[in-house]
């Protein structure tokens, strides 16, 4: 039997990626460097809408390294009240859970996010623009909302108006 995803190092891409609304996406673990089992990726996040309601097929874990999260999940019996995630704290999202993350705060947040399994870092590849550093500005604006909810759709994240939809 052979050795799985954690049995070796793994290399850091180090590729961070410009988001809408000024996030900044860096992939600490690509999908290809554990076959597919997971990813980890960091993100900082400016006050405001960090992701919208949105449910997929993998687990998600918010780490929160700085800052606060507010994590909010619906289930079929409506919404959940919302949560607040403190720095060393981390909150798991299982799949097919509708939830939105929010930067309650007047600072930017820092966070990281594993998945199981790997989804989040090809998506970022894909709707981010790709950037030196998290303080690059990106040399084009990331792509807008109608393109992204059309290309989350191709990686089975299903983007919603809200909670209950």
């Amino acid at each position: 039997m052979g050795a799985g995803p954690l049995a070796r190092a793994t290399r850091s891409t180090a590729a961070v990626y410009a988001l809408a609304e000024g996030h900044r996406v860096t992939v600490l673990i690509d999908a290809s460097e554990t076959g597919g089992a997971f990813d980890l990726i960091e993100v900082v996040a400016p006050p405001g809408p960090v992701s919208p309601p949105h449910r997929h097929e993998f687990v998600e874990w918010y780490h929160v390294v700085e800052g606060t999260l507010r994590v909010s999940t619906a289930r079929d019996q409506g919404p959940a009240a919302p949560v607040l995630v403190e720095a060393a704290a981390t909150f798991v999202v299982p799949t097919q859970v509708v939830h939105a993350i929010e930067n309650p705060a007047e600072g930017a947040v820092r966070f990281i996010v594993a998945g199981f399994p790997a989804v989040t870092s090809s998506f970022v590849a894909k709707a981010g623009v790709r950037v030196r550093d998290v303080q690059t500005p990106p040399p084009v604006l990331p792509q807008d909302q109608d393109a992204l909810n059309a290309l989350a759709g191709s990686f089975g994240i299903d983007l919603r108006k809200d909670l209950n939809a």
